[in-house]
């Protein structure tokens, strides 16, 4: 027996004098024909079947099991979900027709289906065709929404518009694309995989009747950045078969049909605004007002996602997470934990208000989640505290090296960087506090080369003493001696004392620390190899015994002993040699004796020429040949120059302390006349040391004399 109440009889009077033409037809055709069924039909949309409903079949009593099942306890949420079933039910058969009609005219035709799929009492009453009429006031309540064909119904034509999942394929996500002259929802992939192309192959399928009459409807789509046309098969295939099974037996029944087919295709066109002058503008009343009504779905969801949001910042500052949050969302240097930044979007944003049931269930976790990614973030900024100590370490020894005398061993960047006491400066100290390394050098640099500097020495000396050549070398002044040549084992190049000191391949080397090595893969990844970072080691290096003979002759042709000259004096010597193995057409390739060590001229037949007109013509056709100067060192400040450059340098920057007494250039000047000023850099190899002073000069030829 349905519900009255007074307080609903009261309010029945003001409803009825508001929608008294509504009510009054929806409530006469209710009284008379009963309330209607609606089925849904999978080709054509929603077919209404109308019947009497006179009352349904007793309720059939479920039939009791014997096994026991143990119920949830009260208060869970099964049992709630339980009690809640049925308020709709109820609603269609407790509550009084008129208020029902009175709720129905303030919803929308999206809530009215929606509601209709709920239960069968009010699929029952909504589908109802003498409901119609609470349909069209549901449609007017939506603001610009295009009025409705004539080929569909109500509960169709809200379908087409509210419903949001694809005709063909039936998938549930967000299928927006309508393609509003089929009155179907298909989604792109299906735009392209079932839909026909609408072209001369299409037309050709079709009865030569009327292919050509313009009955067919079609749709422009973009698939990417191109538009197709494309047609629908279901609405070819019942074209078909009404013109061939209908009666039309004669042509003017024929003619009728293709005329009456041309008038509901222009209908379709001008509700979707899309005629042949415009056939490729989109801008239909149809699609503006679905655009608009996305737009202004996406604004609501957007709202209720910041509204969230704020919710749970605000929650979580009072937990003290609130900086966490900041870092969180930020996510530029943290791209590595972008799982995290997933996993915390995935909670916080949600269209959906925070209820505290809900808080509850979100709380550990999103704490949880941020304990996570605090432990990771402090990590990686540990990580990139260090390695910029390590840049600023290298960049203050840089400075402090450009400065020094490079005739004296220096130690490596590696061996700077992997001693303990600036390595415990760089990880030791805490990440909050700054170091200065250019104080910490000064305080600290000396005592750690005077160290580093005696015992390389000795290794040096100990390689030394690993050779089979007759008497070792075993103190540190015989070094120093031109006939003492090292050579590389990996890269074949001739070295003095202390040329290997700066030689690349010696720094190509693990730190024998294990904890080093490991700090120092952290810095950098394969600095022992690629960036030669590593320290420097004498492992690559052995004493040259091919070199030895040559270079005893050109100290012997110089009348120089080879057991006490040095390589200074040598440079003061300066012989030039000539190569008879590679001389030819009379002419004989000269060289300075450095060059006798690279291209294998060590293994040829070679002429000293000592005699001063020789040299003079060698360097006169050297300046003609070579434009570009030598780097050399400053020996009073240790600043890298030109040679040609060198005497405005001393001018220029050691007046008090260097008088020329003659202003001709020095390049005209023998080597040794100014040896005290000047020094060839030893962080050059051997083989270049002459030829970039004559501007990189590999070989000269000078006319017989």
């Amino acid at each position: 027996m349905s519900r009255r109440s007074l307080r609903i009889q009261v309010k029945a009077t003001a409803i009825q004098k508001q929608h008294t033409p509504v009510l009054k037809e929806s409530s006469s055709a209710i009284t008379e024909a009963g309330r209607k069924r609606v089925r849904e039909s999978t080709s054509e949309g929603l077919e209404l079947v109308e019947h009497e409903e006179k009352g349904g079949p007793p309720r059939k009593k479920s039939r009791k099991g014997t096994s026991k099942i143990t119920q949830p306890s009260r208060g869970t949420s099964v049992e709630r979900f339980k009690n809640a079933r049925g308020k709709l039910e109820r609603l269609a058969k407790d509550v009084p027709l008129d208020v029902v009609l009175e709720i129905f005219c303030h919803l929308d035709p999206g809530d009215l289906l929606r509601l209709a799929r709920t239960s069968k009492d009010l699929r029952g009453l909504l589908m109802s065709k003498s409901l119609e009429a609470i349909w069209r006031v549901a449609r007017a309540n939506v603001k610009g929404l295009p009025p409705r064909p004539n080929d569909l119904n109500e509960p169709q034509y809200a379908r087409l518009i509210y419903d949001a999942y694809c005709y063909v394929c039936n998938h549930k996500g967000r299928c927006e694309n309508v393609l509003w002259r089929f009155r179907a929802r298909v989604c792109k992939n299906c735009v392209i995989t079932v839909l026909p192309l609408y072209n001369d192959e299409y037309l050709n399928k079709q009865p030569p009747e009327y292919r050509n009459s313009d009955i067919l409807p079609s749709e422009v789509v973009w698939v990417g950045n191109t538009s197709i046309t494309v047609a629908s098969n279901k609405w070819a295939t019942r074209y078909k078969a009404e013109y061939t099974y209908e009666a039309l037996e004669t042509p003017a029944d024929r003619e009728q049909w293709i005329r009456q087919k041309q008038k509901d295709l222009q209908e379709i066109r001008e509700h979707s605004h899309l005629s042949h002058r415009n056939f490729f503008s989109f801008r239909c009343v149809c699609r503006k007002w679905n655009q608009n009504r996305l737009d202004q779905r996406a604004i609501e969801l957007n709202n209720l996602c910041d509204h969230r949001k704020t919710d749970i910042l605000a929650r979580l500052g009072k937990l003290g997470w609130r900086e966490e949050v900041e870092h969180i969302e930020k996510r530029g240097m943290y791209r590595t934990h972008e799982q995290i930044y997933f996993e915390y979007a995935r909670i916080v944003n949600q269209s959906r208000n925070l209820t505290e049931e809900g808080w509850v269930n979100i709380k550990d976790e999103l704490v949880e989640l941020l304990s996570n990614h605090r432990t990771a973030r402090l990590e990686i900024e540990t990580v990139h505290v260090i390695r910029a100590r390590y840049v600023q370490l290298s960049q203050a020894y840089q400075r402090i090296n450009s400065k020094s005398d490079f005739r004296e061993p220096l130690p490596a960047i590696g061996d700077i960087l992997t001693a303990n006491v600036f390595e415990n400066l760089i990880w030791d100290t805490p990440v909050e506090e700054q170091v200065d390394f250019s104080a910490k050098l000064s305080e600290h640099l000396p005592h750690f080369i005077d160290k580093w500097r005696l015992a390389q020495i000795q290794e040096l000396l100990m390689v030394v003493q690993k050779s089979k050549r007759g008497p070792t070398l075993l103190v540190e002044s015989d070094l120093y001696l031109a006939t003492s040549i090292f050579e590389c084992i990996q890269c074949k190049k001739a070295m003095h004392y202390p040329q290997m000191f700066y030689h690349r391949c010696c720094f190509r080397n693990k730190c024998p620390s294990k904890i080093s090595h490991k700090r120092m893969e952290t810095f950098q990844s394969h600095y022992y190899d690629f960036h030669e970072y590593g320290p420097w080691t004498p492992r690559t290096l052995v004493l040259s015994d091919h070199c030895l003979p040559v270079m005893q002759t050109i100290i012997k042709s110089c009348s120089l002993d080879p057991t006490t000259t040095t390589i200074q004096e040598l440079y003061s010597a300066n012989p030039l040699i000539q190569c008879v193995t590679c001389s030819f057409d009379q002419k004989s390739l000269c060289l300075w004796w450095p060059i006798v060590f690279s291209r294998d001229h060590w293994k040829h037949d070679l002429k000293i020429n000592m005699s001063k007109k020789s040299k003079k013509a060698a360097k006169r056709i050297l300046r003609k040949i070579d434009g570009r100067n030598d780097p050399i060192c400053c020996a009073h400040c240790h600043q890298e120059v030109d040679m040609s450059k060198l005497q405005q340098h001393l001018v220029e920057s050691h007046i008090d302390t260097v008088i020329l007494d003659s202003p001709t250039p020095l390049h005209t000047s023998d080597l040794g006349d100014i040896q005290e000023h000047w020094y060839f850099n030893p962080r050059r190899p051997i083989q270049s040391l002459y030829r970039q002073f004559y501007s990189s000069a590999l070989s000269l030829r000078v006319a017989s004399q």
